[in-house]
């Protein structure tokens, strides 16, 4: 789960840089599992990965969920929502998503199903 050439691969996607620390020195986040601290050094900024050594073990309980960004669906049959009335669609018909997340202020916004 924290395979250290998965994590430095994600950063870089970013454009940022990661070191890894394992939490046991002074700079341990008591009572959380996984902390993120931005350092520097020579070579600029960085975000240093701390995880306390049992935070694996820990992290297995958390829940996850797969999730996929940009997500394509179809349906077909009767739509209900809450803004319009129930609609009746005969074949399949691809759900278009809003686009409030290509608007500027919402760049950062990831939209997950």
């Amino acid at each position: 789960m924290f395979d250290r050439d998965t994590l430095e691969g994600k950063f870089a996607r970013i454009g940022a840089r990661m070191k890894p620390a394992d939490g046991t020195g002074s700079r341990r986040r008591l009572g959380v599992a996984i902390a993120l601290d931005v350092r520097s050094d020579r070579r600029g900024e960085f975000f240093e990965v701390i995880r306390r050594p049992d935070a694996e073990a820990e992290a297995k309980n958390w829940g996850w969920r797969v999730m996929q960004r940009n997500a394509e669906v179809y349906v077909r049959g009767r739509v209900r929502h809450a803004d319009h009335r129930t609609i009746t669609l005969h074949g399949w018909h691809r759900v278009l998503m809003n686009t409030e997340n290509q608007s500027r202020a919402m760049r950062n916004v990831a939209f997950l199903d």
